[in-house]
């Protein structure tokens, strides 16, 4: 009986589509499970479920964070407030959604032979635009209106969009069925 190497590991077909999809699905089921696992699915060490609406958990010292879709309020054990602030929008969880429908959209675009880069630009082309999009929850220094992220997102997405542009205008005029291209 041979030893097992790290070759073996590699060599598991993961570029099988099939088989990517299958562990991607597993992957999301175990997030999910671990997800709720804290409390019923509310943030960890928080109650959301007492008042609608609102989600209150005890910190360090005794103090009381309470996040509403308005605002958020820290106080102390004795009920003095001690700071406010604007309520966040969850933003790694709109990631999450954003990047299992950007693999959902990949995987889809990949049951068909496509030229080579097609997949990673409609990656760069979606994953840009849903930078733009999230940074509009997030609180950070802005630039000209938009974020250092944005900003990256906005290049990546125009670049990728650019170039598709550019790639399917080409096959159009060089495919025999296309319209030959306009004399100058």
């Amino acid at each position: 009986m041979r030893d097992l190497h790290a070759s073996d590991v590699v060599s598991c077909d993961l570029m099988n589509p099939h088989k990517l999809f299958l562990l991607f699905w597993i992957a999301v089921l175990v997030a999910g499970v671990l997800a709720f696992a804290y409390e019923g699915g509310n943030l960890a060490g928080f109650d959301c479920t007492t008042i609608p609406g609102t989600c209150r958990g005890t910190l360090e010292a005794g103090q009381i964070l309470t996040i509403t879709h308005q605002n958020a309020t820290l106080t102390s054990a004795t009920g003095e407030v001690l700071g406010t602030g604007v309520g966040v929008h969850q933003t790694a969880l709109y990631d999450m959604i954003f990047a299992t429908l950007l693999f959902l959209l990949l995987y889809g675009l990949s049951r068909r032979p496509r030229q080579a880069g097609i997949l990673t630009l409609t990656f760069g082309m979606v994953y840009g635009a849903t930078r733009v999009l999230e940074d509009n929850l997030r609180v950070d220094k802005q630039v000209f209106g938009l974020t250092g992220s944005q900003w990256t997102g906005l290049a990546v997405s125009v670049f990728c969009v650019a170039t598709l542009l550019v790639w399917a205008i080409r096959a159009r005029s060089r495919s025999p069925g296309g319209r030959e291209p306009a004399e100058v």
